[in-house]
């Protein structure tokens, strides 16, 4: 009997059922929010860039996190300073804890690859600075051996004109003397 009535259902009627998944997006990694803030700051003007370098190091001082360390590189990397030197060396001791493998946290875990670049970055970026440094001593050096050249060479051209007018006074004293010797020589004696 129940067979009988469930053929009396119209076979139009059907039910959906929907499913909902619920899913949430997946948070960004630490390293791409580093790279997105990166681009936000090579913009920068320099005044602004040191406003917020200041502002970084302070937050990375007060909490220590790896996040602020990478942070604080960063804007150390894109710098440009006067004391290029000095922060290559804090940018070294602040890549350092992730570098070596001492990372705490899965943000560190994400921060190593790129703190590893950035560490590369800097030793190149110390490379060139050591070659512009030899290239612009040897430069100063081929300059100032140049100026010594051009005055050497004033000095002997001084000279050489010296000795050629030596040369012409004597080639002048030779020609009057042997004028001279040959108006002795062709005039007879004077009778005694």
């Amino acid at each position: 009997m129940m067979v009988a009535g469930c053929a009396a259902l119209p076979s139009n009627l059907t039910t959906t059922v929907e499913t909902r998944v619920a899913v949430e997006p997946r948070p960004k990694l630490a390293s791409a929010q580093l790279l997105d803030y990166l681009l936000e700051v090579r913009g920068m003007q320099a005044r602004d860039l040191a406003t917020e370098k200041d502002i970084v190091r302070a937050e990375f001082m007060r909490g220590k996190s790896e996040f602020s360390r990478m942070k604080l590189a960063m804007l150390l990397a894109v710098s440009p300073s006067t004391t290029a030197s000095t922060e290559d060396a804090e940018l070294v001791s602040l890549l350092a804890p992730l570098t070596y493998g001492m990372a705490t946290t899965h943000t560190a875990t994400d921060l190593m690859a790129l703190a590893t670049l950035m560490q590369s970055f800097v030793q190149d970026r110390k490379k060139l600075r050591e070659q512009l440094k030899d290239s612009q001593a040897r430069t100063q050096t081929t300059r100032r051996d140049e100026v010594n050249s051009l005055t050497e060479a004033r000095i002997l051209r001084s000279k050489v004109e010296e000795l050629e007018n030596q040369l012409a006074a004597l080639k002048s004293i030779e020609r009057s003397v042997s004028v001279k010797g040959e108006a002795r020589t062709i005039s007879p004696p004077l009778p005694r």
